[in-house]
């Protein structure tokens, strides 16, 4: 039984890139393997994680508001509305380095 498990949970990860091994094989280039393989998966992850923080800013906002019958919600609220806020905070920013980078060094190669 234990042996089956852990075949199932390898299958549970490794079944998401056998979905990109089409086009892995199709690639002629590393740059092409990027584009096609990785980049997707790293957009889809990004997204992810911007709802997740805006998911958790949405249950702080009605833990606080609406969940008035103790202040103990009242308190997870607001550290839900702080880590969430604070999530997109990180988020943004680090995505406006990056920006950055990729402006610089795209510009200068020109």
């Amino acid at each position: 039984m234990k042996h089956a498990q852990r075949i199932f949970q390898s299958v549970l990860v490794f079944f998401p890139l056998f979905l990109f091994l089409p086009q892995s094989v199709a690639a002629a280039t590393l740059k092409e393997l990027v584009n096609k393989t990785i980049l997707p998966i790293g957009d889809s992850i990004i997204q992810l994680l911007y709802a997740l923080a805006f998911i958790l800013v949405l249950i702080g906002m009605v833990r606080y508001f609406f969940l008035t019958d103790g202040e103990e919600n009242r308190t997870k609220g607001k550290q839900f509305i702080v880590w969430g806020l604070a999530g997109l905070v990180i988020l943004f920013s680090v995505w406006g380095v990056v920006q950055i980078l990729l402006k610089t060094l795209t510009s200068a190669s020109l």
